[in-house]
């Protein structure tokens, strides 16, 4: 692939449209997607719309839109093994996209910490409602609470 982003490698661990979406604009750009999907798939997988009607995981328009131009491998990101394989691959990355709870990725053994240590230039993005720290941190957000919060 070419494009201003090409030789940039991007891994991403995360799920649904936020995090796929930004790395997707990255990807259009060039850049090498390296998708993890947790057993069972992308949550993404499950909503449509489908051809004719065919709920079919690898059918999904919501999946196939936001993950094109992307390589991808399944690994469960709370194990053991699965936090070695994300350290291995970060440790040749650029970037890292995430959106697990905040803590999470470290109780893993795979938050900023423990990967800048390998790769002292790696950018990490953590995407969550209400950031990574402060009062609201653990809050749950959806579409309607976000909205409300932000007036």
């Amino acid at each position: 692939m070419t494009g201003a982003l090409c030789g940039l490698r991007v891994l991403e661990i995360a799920r649904n449209v936020s995090g796929p979406y930004a790395s997707r604009l990255l990807a259009e750009q060039g850049a090498d997607i390296i998708k993890v999907e947790p057993p069972g798939g992308d949550p993404s997988r499950a909503y449509g719309p489908f051809p004719d009607g065919d709920g079919h995981p690898e059918k999904s328009g919501l999946f196939l839109h936001l993950n094109r131009n992307k390589r991808s491998i399944v690994l469960d990101p709370s194990t053991t093994d699965g936090a070695g394989t994300i350290r291995a691959l970060a440790s040749k990355a650029d970037i890292l996209i995430e959106d697990y709870a905040p803590g999470e990725a470290a109780s893993w053994g795979w938050g900023y910490e423990a990967l800048a240590n390998e790769n002292p230039r790696l950018v990490m993005t953590s995407i969550t409602s209400f950031g990574q720290t402060g009062p609201y941190k653990d809050y749950r957000g959806s579409e309607i609470t976000l909205q409300a919060i932000g007036g």
